[in-house]
């Protein structure tokens, strides 16, 4: 669906001199960070889009007119991002609508927070939108074109920041669960934290999981939490075994092996496991609660995750020997009773009885027991140890960090 009124000003005038590189052209997957940017905004839906050159301007009008992105020319790029800001706004047409400000340098903003930016923006009669996350603001923030000529003429001090502090009375915060609002790059070390964070693009942090975990609203939101985080910290510890059992195995067969790092081989992104434990519950208490949290977290742009959360009720268990992030939650989920680890035959033993005489249950609770079993198998046959030897080894070190911790 096409955005009508709201126009996208990207900031690419600058010289990126402590990069070391030009940062409009970096390599971002694909193809450019520049290119990134604009296709964040193409695929929420705007057609203005305009890229503020300055720097190597030269460099980006083949790339703009390919993608066919007006160019604008900051002739005073010289003076800092708030001449390329200025220059943008000049380039309005108009006085109706609204605008956006991204620098080129904070290329992972999720397509979400466009979407949430742009409903906020429909829905209330605020003049400026700031996308919060965990309560800090960060980029690309929503201003009505009415401010146009006095940015246009603005002399003042603190450059946008200071013209916008005297409209704070017209500002609304909207919060997001993406923490890559505030994530800009400006050294070689942030593109190398770039570069990860785009391998892992699809998985949401850790911190980005609080968020949508505390956004919830639920009686006893709090228990859930704990509950989620128990899972999450049990399918990470499971998945931890695997992985230094696997990267031993192929030591052996492999000696030359130097960076465990690069083996795939059924190694278990620790981050995609931790996200799917932290939010399988995401929408407990709904209808068909594992499909309701896999939408959500669908239409969030996590698909990946939401797999692993539409079969956390059930599953089927690959007949393959490696086991994969979805078991493990899956398993990870049945051994935890509230925040509690419990053994796995205890577990099903008491919601059998709990069951008793409804064989339909009955009959689903076995299932659900033979499919954790099965991947009780695999684990085993990896490690070499037993899930029971397992789960006392992580409550032994869990003792010893914490009587370490009271005596430190």
């Amino acid at each position: 669906m096409q955005v009508e009124n709201i126009t996208a000003i990207i900031l690419a005038a600058g010289y990126s001199s402590r990069m070391g590189d030009f940062k409009p052209l970096l390599r971002l997957g694909d193809c450019s960070v520049l290119e990134r940017v604009i296709m964040l905004f193409k695929s929420a839906g705007l057609s203005d889009i305009r890229v503020v050159c300055g720097y190597r301007a030269a460099d980006l009008s083949s790339l703009l007119q390919r993608l066919n992105i007006r160019p604008v020319f900051n002739e005073r790029f010289d003076e800092g991002m708030f001449s390329s800001i200025r220059a943008g706004v000049k380039s309005l047409e108009r006085m109706e609508g609204a605008f956006m400000l991204l620098p080129v340098d904070i290329p992972l903003v999720r397509q979400q927070t466009i979407h949430r930016l742009l409903r906020e923006y429909r829905l209330n009669k605020g003049k400026i939108y700031y996308p919060c996350f965990n309560g800090e603001r960060g980029h690309p923030p929503l201003i009505s074109a009415l401010y146009r000529e006095e940015i246009a003429c603005w002399n003042g001090a603190g450059g946008l920041r200071g013209l916008l502090e005297k409209h704070e009375s017209e500002a609304i915060n909207v919060e997001t669960a993406d923490e890559n609002i505030l994530f800009d790059i400006d050294t070689q070390a942030d593109y190398r934290k770039l570069l990860d964070r785009w391998q892992r693009y699809g998985i949401p942090t850790t911190r980005e999981c609080e968020v949508i975990l505390n956004k919830l609203e639920l009686p006893d939101k709090a228990g859930l939490i704990s509950h989620c985080r128990a899972v999450a910290s049990l399918a990470v510890y499971l998945a931890q075994e695997i992985n230094q059992a696997l990267i031993q195995q192929s030591r052996a067969e492999t000696p030359d092996i130097s960076d465990a790092g690069h083996l795939d081989d059924g190694i278990l992104d620790l981050q995609l496991v931790a996200a799917a434990g932290l939010l399988h519950d995401l929408a407990k208490g709904r209808p068909e609660h594992a499909s309701a949290g896999a939408q959500i977290l669908m239409d969030m742009g996590f698909p990946i995750v939401a797999g692993a959360v539409a079969v956390h009720m059930d599953i089927n268990v690959s007949e393959n020997k490696k086991v994969d992030f979805k078991e493990l939650v899956y398993l990870s989920d049945k051994l935890v009773q509230g925040a509690a680890v419990v053994l796995p035959e205890v577990r099903f033993k008491k919601m059998l009885e709990k069951h008793a005489g409804n064989q339909s249950v009955i009959n689903k609770i076995e299932r659900r027991w033979q499919n954790a079993v099965s991947i009780i198998n695999k684990i085993e046959a990896c490690t070499g140890k037993s899930i029971e030897f397992l789960l006392a080894e992580r409550e032994e070190k869990a003792n010893y960090l914490s009587l370490k911790g009271s005596i430190d």
